[in-house]
């Protein structure tokens, strides 16, 4: 190997088989770091629960805040990973992933704080759905909401929202498929 291929920064994140697309701690963005921490750990992540603060300090002191990482693996269908912050993360790039599903009823939303579609930023397009019909739905596909934002890759919609559990803001997230049409009831 070529000494010149020898650099001292982050190398950039791959743009094929498994990587990660984005990152999140409870709306704050965590991409790069996230990034890093699983190319240098060869396409793993392991962060043990109550450690997320540890990594990416504490955005929102006081809410529980749940860890978000979007992958894609070798066949190109992207993941996303939830954890509560008690909970642990574990990632394993070379292993057949798949989703959490969500079960039960959909989640009531006082606020969009940040929404993800394979990789690309979306959150202003969904605050403005949210705030404009008060309440997330979508009467179309998400690639024609969104655009085709990862060709070629079956793509999952991230948000991040503010609900309540108990007393207790909680930055939450749900995820769905690109074929999907959620409902996200706005909560007053």
């Amino acid at each position: 190997m070529p000494g010149h291929h020898h650099h001292h920064h982050q190398a950039p994140p791959p743009t094929t088989g498994p990587r990660v697309l984005f990152a999140s701690y409870g709306g704050s963005d965590v991409t790069h770091s996230v990034q890093g921490m699983y190319n240098s750990h060869r396409g793993k992540l392991s962060i043990a629960g109550g450690q997320y603060v540890t990594h990416f300090s504490d955005p929102f002191p006081g809410q529980l805040k749940d860890f978000v990482v979007m992958t894609v693996d070798n066949g190109n269908n992207s993941q996303v990973h939830v954890a509560a912050e008690n909970s642990p993360t574990h990632i394993d790039g070379s292993a057949a992933q798949h989703s959490t599903p969500h079960h039960g009823p959909p989640p009531h939303a006082s606020e969009i704080i940040q929404a993800n579609y394979g990789g690309a930023d979306v959150t202003a397009k969904c605050k403005e759905l949210f705030n404009r019909r008060h309440g997330l739905r979508f009467e179309r596909s998400m690639n024609d909401t969104f655009g085709d934002t990862l060709p070629g890759v079956s793509k999952r919609l991230a948000i991040i929202y503010m609900t309540k559990s108990g007393n207790i803001p909680h930055r939450a997230c749900a995820h769905y498929g690109e074929s999907d049409k959620p409902h996200i009831p706005h909560q007053n």
